[in-house]
C-alpha cells in the first residue's frame, strides 16, 4: 500500500510539472456547447472470470452551454465481458428537458455473470478460507433490470422522486470449466435450507419507488460543495408481478465541504438501506441508488465499498461509509477540452446492521456449518483504504486509476480498479 501511494503521487507530481505550463497559456474558462462524445476501452483481469473485454460511450447535451457544467441531457452505453463467460449490456438516458418541470431517468442493463461471489449472509458470520479454491465462494447469477426514475422541483433544493423498477433474477449453482462438480458455499446454503434448494430459480422483482430528496451542491459531475440527501421506500408488491412482496428503505447523505476553494475538497458519504420484514434472498444484496446512476448487482467493489469483495458483506439491513480527501491540482485546455487532475486518499467501511436467518434447518453437514458459520457472532466494521488518480474531462466525465487494500484479509486483497465516474 506504502509503495503503491509512492507511484501514485510520484505520477501526480510529474502530471502536474507537465500540466502547470499548459494552465498558464490559457486560464479562460472553458464552456462548452453542443454535444460532447466520450468514448472508453475496457479492459482487467479476474482470475475466475478470465480477461475483461469492452468499451463504453458517455453522451453529453449541454444544449446552447447556459448550464454548464451541468448537461440538459447524458446517454450512457456499455457493451463489456469476460473471456470466462459474463457479460454486461447497460444503457441509460437522463434528460431534463423532455418534460416540461420533470427530470426523466430510463435505464436497462442485462448482466450475467457466471462467477459471481458469494459469501452468505451477516459478514463476518461467515468464514473467508482464503485457502479454499475460489470457485467455493461463487455462484452463476443473470440479472435483467430496467428502471423509469422520475423527478420534480417541490422548492429551489427540495425535489419529489417517484419511479418504476423490474429486476428479474436467474440463479443457478457455479460450474467451473475444468469440473464437472465444486463444491460451494451457494450450494451449501440450499442443503442447510438457508435458501430454496432449486438447481435454477427465476424469480422477479416489480417495484415502485418513491422519495425526497435535498440537493445544494454547486455542480453536479463534479461537486464541490453542498448536500445531496435522499430518503426512499421500495415497494414490491405481488400483485405488481413480484415472485415475493418486500419492503425496503434507503437513505444516503453527501457532504462535499471545500478545504481550500475548489481545489481541495473533503467529500463523505453516509449509506443505509433496510428490507422491511420477509424479504426475499436475492434482493438482499442488490443496490438501487436510483436516478442516473446505474444499479449494482452486489455492495463492495469501486461504486461502494472500495477494496472489499463483492457480496462479502450483506444482510437485511447494511450501512457503509465512504470518506475522500481530493485535491485538484491541475487545471488546463487542451483542443477547447476543459480537463483537471485530481488525487485522492480515501477511507471506506461497512457493516450489517440486522441479522439475516442462516440457521441449519436441516441438520446437514454439521461439521461444515460450525466450520464456516457461527450464528452467536456478531458482525464488525469492515474498513479499507486506498488512493486515486482521477482525469477529469469537461467536468463531468471521470477516469479513475485507483489502488484499495481491506485492513483484513477476511474481507480481501489489495486490488486496483481501472473505472468512470464520481460514486459520490
Amino acid at each position: 500500500m506504502k509503495t503503491f501511494g509512492l507511484r501514485i503521487f510520484s505520477l501526480a507530481l510529474c502530471l502536474f510539472l507537465i500540466a502547470r505550463p499548459l494552465a498558464a497559456k490559457d486560464r479562460e474558462p472553458v464552456v462548452k456547447a453542443g454535444h460532447s462524445f466520450v468514448p472508453f476501452p475496457m479492459v482487467g483481469f479476474d482470475g475466475a472470470k478470465g480477461f475483461l473485454f469492452g468499451g463504453l460511450m458517455n453522451v453529453y447535451d449541454f444544449g446552447d452551454g447556459s448550464t454548464y457544467p451541468n448537461p440538459k441531457s447524458s446517454a450512457y452505453l456499455e457493451v463489456s465481458g469476460y473471456t470466462g463467460g459474463s457479460k454486461t449490456f447497460v444503457a441509460s438516458y437522463d434528460s431534463g428537458k423532455l418534460l416540461a418541470g420533470v427530470r426523466m431517468n430510463l435505464a436497462a442493463s442485462y448482466c450475467a455473470d457466471n462467477a459471481m461471489e458469494f459469501f452468505g449472509f451477516g459478514g463476518r458470520r461467515t468464514l473467508y478460507d482464503t485457502s479454499l479454491e475460489d470457485g467455493f465462494y461463487k455462484y452463476d447469477r443473470a440479472t435483467f433490470n430496467f428502471k423509469a426514475d422520475f423527478s420534480g422541483r417541490i422548492s429551489d433544493r427540495f425535489s419529489w422522486e417517484a419511479g418504476y423498477h423490474f429486476n428479474q433474477f436467474m440463479v443457478k449453482d457455479y460450474k467451473p470449466q475444468d469440473s464437472d462438480y465444486a463444491l460451494s458455499l451457494f450450494g451449501l446454503y440450499k442443503v442447510w435450507g438457508i435458501i430454496p434448494s432449486e438447481d435454477k430459480s427465476k424469480d422477479c422483482s416489480s417495484a415502485i419507488r418513491i422519495g425526497l430528496v435535498y440537493d445544494s451542491r454547486d455542480y453536479e459531475g463534479v461537486p464541490t460543495k453542498g448536500i445531496l440527501a435522499k430518503a426512499h421506500i421500495i415497494a414490491a408488491p405481488k400483485f405488481l408481478g413480484s415472485s415475493e412482496s418486500y419492503l425496503k428503505v434507503h437513505a444516503t447523505l453527501r457532504h462535499y465541504i471545500p478545504v481550500v476553494k475548489e481545489n481541495l475538497v473533503f467529500a463523505y458519504r453516509l449509506d443505509y438501506q433496510e428490507s422491511l420484514g420477509d424479504a426475499p434472498w436475492y434482493v438482499i444484496p442488490f443496490y438501487t441508488p436510483g436516478g442516473p446512476v446505474y444499479d449494482n448487482s452486489a455492495v463492495g467493489g469501486y461504486r461502494t465499498v472500495r477494496g472489499l469483495m463483492y457480496n462479502r458483506v450483506a444482510g437485511p439491513a447494511v450501512g457503509f461509509v465512504n470518506a475522500e480527501l481530493r485535491w485538484k491540482f491541475a487545471s488546463f485546455t487542451i483542443w477547447n477540452q476543459d480537463i483537471g487532475l485530481m488525487l485522492s486518499g480515501f477511507c471506506d467501511g461497512i457493516s450489517t446492521l440486522k441479522s439475516y436467518d442462516i440457521t441449519n434447518h436441516t441438520g446437514a453437514f454439521p461439521k461444515l456449518y460450525a466450520k464456516y458459520i457461527d450464528t452467536s457472532r456478531p458482525d464488525i466494521f469492515h474498513l479499507s483504504t486506498g488512493a486515486a488518480l482521477k482525469l477529469i474531462l469537461n467536468r463531468n466525465f471521470v477516469l479513475n486509476v485507483e489502488y484499495a487494500c481491506a485492513l483484513s484479509t477476511q474481507d480481501g486483497t489489495g486490488v486496483m480498479y481501472f473505472n468512470t465516474g464520481f460514486y459520490f
